[in-house]
């Protein structure tokens, strides 16, 4: 057995050896995090700076009074943006903070390799902060490291599990938003709940 194979089968077998680990999680393609937990609050004081939008008044005559008017079209795609903007704030703060790499497997890139990069930025029209930056890291998270819709889930879930909290029922509709950036949708915010099942 050459050198490559050897190595490429040490790195499944550690894969496997961390997936029963509660303090690790195991993409399906072999890429390995160490979880730590996130305080909520940071989450919350992110929440709070994305402004919330205003829904328009219109007169009722009948009341002779001005009232919100919530079926408004433009008021509704400003509603959807800002939840689609809690989502992706909540998720790279769950990511940035309350992951840690442990190993990546020989046939997936790196963050600090170039390839992902220069095809993100070609494709996505996105520009890749340096090697060794925390967004240069929640990019390659985000677009290598987890290719799958269960890989974001299990993360996610992992993640808030070592804060003590629960992802609610609608998870894989708010970590599809990772996704939505790329496919024009636009997703509910990912909900925070406490042990207790009561939102924060």
């Amino acid at each position: 057995m050459d050198d490559n194979t050897r190595a490429v089968l040490d790195t499944i077998s550690e894969a496997e050896d961390k997936k029963d680990d509660p303090t690790t999680f195991t993409t399906s393609n072999g890429v390995v995090f160490k979880v730590n937990p996130v305080s909520p609050l940071l989450v919350m004081e992110a929440k709070s700076r994305l402004p919330l939008p205003k829904p328009p008044k219109i007169l009722v005559e009948d009341k002779e009074t001005y009232e919100e008017n919530l079926h408004d079209p433009e008021y509704n795609r400003q509603l959807q943006e800002y939840q689609y903007r809690i989502a992706q704030t909540t998720n790279a703060i769950l990511i940035v903070r309350g992951t840690t790499l442990i190993s990546v497997p020989p046939a997936i890139e790196s963050a600090d390799d170039e390839g992902w990069a220069e095809d993100i930025e070609m494709f996505g029209e996105l520009e890749i902060p340096p090697v060794g930056s925390r967004k240069r890291y929640f990019l390659w998270v985000k677009y290598v490291a987890l290719p799958m819709l269960s890989d974001w889930q299990g993360l996610l879930g992992k993640v808030m599990e070592a804060g003590g909290q629960t992802l609610e029922a609608d998870v894989a509709v708010a970590a599809e938003s990772f996704r939505g950036d790329e496919e024009g949708d636009i997703n509910p915010g990912l909900r925070i709940a406490s042990e207790n099942g009561r939102g924060n």
